[in-house]
């Protein structure tokens, strides 16, 4: 009979410590493998050396490890392998909430583990951990509201008029030119429109779906409320919000309810987070340079 423990002690163990490099050390072989999905811009780790360096080093850039807790919500083993649903809650050392779910596998062999796999919804982590810009003007947030229902909220400040920022956002002939996203927008702009938004998602793949402008206030605000994938809605807006001193703040929001969302809603929203702040940034870039070449 054996004196190592069972594969379900370790993994147990594993989310006990989980954050804590020194105990979860303890638990790995000298040449452990630790592999981080690719997305999340972390390389394979080979030996207890390198991932103590990224477990003391990296992984404490992103979160305050002693905020780190962890709850073990599925273990599946099967003879030297265990599947685990982890879920994670933490502070990012500026104090801003982290909360996700890992997918986490991992093999053990004579009382130590060997090789992790930590999958996890990278878009949604990193919208939770990236610190907005210095000077405090753009926010970035996806907030769950209950299994059904996430929301996204992104803002950005813009050093123009809330006229200047309306006529550029809906220049529509020109929108191609600085948005790599939203490349082409035609029909009846009106309240209850019905417009035709052309996305562009990537190797040469564009997608032109059909929008009833359900929000419409004209220098101020459109949206609307479609459905997306797997039976998910979502309520998409373009704010325009006056600031003193002829500044403005955009923003634009999301929310996603319905069908599979208590299954992909983060996912989806994660995505879309970083779709949207890659929009902002572009808009503000393109006002300010109309406004000084005006």
């Amino acid at each position: 009979m054996s004196d190592h423990p069972t594969v379900q002690q370790l993994a147990t163990r594993f989310v006990e410590v989980f954050g804590h490099p020194d105990e979860t050390l303890a638990l790995l072989a000298p040449d452990v493998q630790w592999w981080v999905m690719p997305s999340a811009g972390v390389k394979p780790m080979e030996g207890a050396e390198r991932v103590r360096w990224f477990l003391n080093g990296l992984y404490a850039e992103m979160l305050d490890l002693a905020t780190v807790q962890a709850a073990l919500d599925e273990l599946l083993v099967q003879g030297d392998r265990a599947a685990l649903r982890v879920r994670v809650w933490a502070e990012t050392p500026d104090g801003r909430p982290y909360d996700n779910v890992h997918a986490i596998f991992l093999t053990v062999r004579d009382g130590r583990i060997h090789a992790v796999e930590d999958y996890l919804d990278v878009a949604h982590g990193l919208a939770l951990i990236t610190p907005p810009p210095k000077d405090g003007n753009e926010i970035v947030r996806v907030e769950p509201v209950g299994p059904d229902h996430v929301k996204v909220y992104t803002s950005i400040e813009i050093e123009a008029s809330h006229e200047r920022v309306w006529a550029t956002l809906t220049d529509f002939d020109r929108i191609g030119e600085w948005c790599d996203s939203l490349v082409k927008v035609t029909g009846d702009f009106r309240a209850n429109g019905v417009i035709h938004t052309t996305f562009r998602l990537g190797l040469g793949v564009e997608q032109t779906p059909s929008h009833e402008l359900i929000y419409f206030e004209e220098g101020r605000v459109f949206g609307w409320s479609d459905p997306v994938i797997l039976g998910i809605r979502d309520n998409h807006r373009y704010v325009v919000e006056t600031l003193p001193n002829s500044r403005t703040r955009f923003v634009q929001t999301d929310g996603f309810t319905g069908g599979l969302t208590s299954v992909m809603g983060r996912t989806l929203a994660g995505q879309v987070a970083t779709v949207f702040k890659d929009f902002n940034r572009a808009l503000k870039q393109e006002v300010e340079r109309r406004a000084r070449e005006a």
